[in-house]
């Protein structure tokens, strides 16, 4: 088995909103990967090896919002949401 390499580009947008006190940002990302570790069939059952190429996308939305002024204290709403694409190598 040898180490997965991996490419990952992204980029994402942030803009505050709502008198400084939110934020909102966009981003997208592509994940190519090579030497992909995933379960691969073996003479008994399967086990842990390298099955090939494999590659991920999508876009993140994120919010969040400071309740009070105070930002010693945990008073920050956040949501985020990931819509995410992926294929690999099928080894079965």
């Amino acid at each position: 088995m040898v180490p997965p390499k991996t490419w990952f580009p992204s980029v994402s947008v942030e803009r505050r909103v709502l008198n400084k006190k939110g934020r909102l940002g966009i981003g997208g990302f592509y994940r190519q990967m090579k030497d992909h570790i995933d379960r691969e069939p073996r003479l008994k059952g399967s086990g842990p090896g390298n099955i090939g190429d494999a590659f991920a996308r999508g876009l993140q939305l994120t919010g969040r919002y400071e309740v009070l002024d105070n930002p010693d204290m945990l008073s920050v709403l956040k949501a985020d949401f990931t819509l995410q694409e992926s294929e690999a190598t099928d080894p079965f």
